[in-house]
């Protein structure tokens, strides 16, 4: 009988725990979510987890010191408004994620517009051990038209906080980097 007290205990400790956790990570995806719609660069850079910065920024260190650095130089550099590679490694990964992200922004001034009329609505969350997956349905109007798109983003558990890893598209972007500039 003690055995099952302890057992139900564990479990009831365990679901509480596991219903933080969850309320805590769609706490991050929705001020994530507000920070995307009014296209918060700051805001969304500073929510980025350590390892998909690092996992952002190393290839395109490896481009500018690669084989390829001269071309890579004329196209990356741009980027990050900055004029050669010293400038760029002086920059912190956030700051360099989110000049990434401000050139976005004034290179495509539409993105931002469309950001702004965007729905975000939170399907599931799962948790598995540090890792959040959250399913999300973004729907967006393009040309009088409502497109919907679903995503998964992963979270991960960082000093006791959510913080996002790299998006599908990002994790897209990166291997082609990698192998524009092998």
């Amino acid at each position: 009988m003690k055995f099952f007290s302890l057992l139900i205990v564990g479990l009831v400790f365990s679901l509480s725990v596991q219903a933080s956790d969850q309320s805590e990570v769609e706490s991050v995806v929705d001020r994530y979510f507000e920070s995307i719609q009014v296209y918060d660069t700051a805001i969304m850079s500073s929510m980025m987890h350590p390892e998909a910065l690092k996992r952002f920024r190393t290839p395109i260190l490896n481009a500018l010191e690669g084989s390829k650095r001269e071309q890579a130089e004329m196209e990356l550099l741009p980027l990050f408004s900055v004029s050669n590679v010293e400038q760029y490694k002086s920059l912190t990964d956030v700051e360099a994620y989110k000049r990434l992200n401000d050139f976005v922004a004034k290179a495509q001034p539409q993105l931002i517009a469309l950001m702004k009329s965007t729905d975000f609505e939170v399907v599931n969350i799962a948790l598995k051990g540090d890792i959040a997956y959250v399913n999300y349905t973004l729907t967006m109007n393009i040309q009088d038209q409502s497109v919907e798109k679903d995503v998964v983003q992963k979270l991960k558990l960082h000093d006791g906080s959510w913080m996002l890893l790299l998006p599908p598209d990002g994790e897209a972007t990166i291997a082609g980097i990698e192998a524009r500039f092998k």
